[in-house]
């Protein structure tokens, strides 16, 4: 699972009423990133045997958590091939894990001048825009992915969930609904991520009936995550039949993993409505 404690979203809840509103922080799952590991993968294939072996090697040594060397290797590759666009991606992703985004955005782009069909590059440009907070920026490069690769749950997925940051819920749903298919068909565990999202999502539309048949059969394997924890419990709240003891399970784990919790929210449990 590619899901941690990153916080990449503020979700905006809707407890009692149209005027009563909250907004706890929620973990999410950060955006996926690609890096390349294997030859038969490549888009670019370079002809120079110098150039791809310090591209193995980099690999090697990014498997490795050697970021410094494979960030040189990358790039003795590509003064050894300046058209070696999958050592341009690897160098991305490498930058990325420094935290050196805007540095990462350039070789993206590079990457593209060369091949402008490379979905790993496509991807992971919107990956960055995305981290650096430039929504329209991600969604421009996620709706050039999904043509490009219409089977890849990765461009809906994107879309998703970017839609969601902006809490434009009912277009986060499309998206996440196609993405949710493609998982299923691929048989991925990514479909996890996707139905948290889409749980999500209904619940910021209030329809907490489909928040709980997305978030309560996943629940065993995000038991310590903070956000669907709130979200169950608030729902239990809110939603008819109430069930104030499930509401205080999920509060109370989300109170525990450092959600802040409303105060009309723990009124409500305390009072009984």
């Amino acid at each position: 699972m590619r899901r941690n404690l990153s916080v990449f979203f503020t979700i905006t809840v809707l407890l009692f009423s149209a005027c009563s509103t909250v907004e706890p922080t929620a973990t999410s799952t950060p955006p996926k990133l690609i890096l390349k590991t294997e030859e038969k993968d490549v888009y670019c294939p370079s002809d120079n045997e110098q150039a791809r072996e310090a591209y193995n090697k980099a690999k090697e040594l990014s498997i490795q958590t050697k970021q410094i060397e494979a960030e040189r290797l990358c790039r003795q590759a590509i003064e050894l091939d300046p058209k070696y666009c999958d050592a341009m991606d690897n160098l991305g992703l490498l930058l990325r894990r420094q935290g050196r985004i805007e540095e990462a955005i350039v070789w993206y782009k590079k990457s593209l001048a060369v091949f402008p069909d490379n979905t790993v590059a496509i991807q992971n440009l919107a990956v960055a825009y995305r981290l650096q907070g430039k929504s329209d920026e991600a969604i421009a490069e996620y709706e050039k992915l999904t043509p490009v690769a219409p089977d890849n749950p990765e461009g809906y997925f994107g879309l998703g969930s970017t839609y969601l940051d902006l809490q434009r819920p009912e277009q986060a749903i499309t998206y996440l609904k196609r993405a949710e298919e493609l998982y299923i068909q691929n048989n991925s565990p990514y479909v996890v991520d996707t139905q948290y999202y889409l749980g999500f999502a209904y619940y910021l539309l209030q329809d907490c009936q489909k928040a709980k048949a997305y978030l309560e059969p996943i629940y065993s394997q995000l038991d310590e995550d903070g956000g669907i924890n709130y979200v169950l419990g608030a729902c239990y709240i809110i939603s008819e039949p109430k069930d104030l003891e499930m509401a205080r399970k999920y509060i109370f784990k989300a109170q525990e993993l450092g959600v802040e919790i409303p105060v009309d929210l723990l009124k409500a449990l305390e009072n009984g409505k």
